[in-house]
């Protein structure tokens, strides 16, 4: 389980980092309402499953 999810983080941390400056594009071209709303699904919901996959196979 470690290793694979060492492999995961590395472009998972890519993703992170591109989706959370396209969505303070967003927020700076529409609204800060809207930027979180985009990074809320597209930040927030990745990470949220992730860390369930972790918590499921740790159980």
């Amino acid at each position: 389980m470690g290793a694979g999810l060492l492999i995961l983080s590395i472009p998972l941390f890519f993703y992170v980092v591109l989706a959370s400056l396209f969505c303070v594009m967003i927020a700076s071209k529409t609204s800060p309402k809207m930027g979180w709303l985009v990074a809320a699904g597209l930040v927030g919901m990745p990470l949220a499953l992730l860390l369930g996959w972790i918590t499921a196979a740790a159980a």
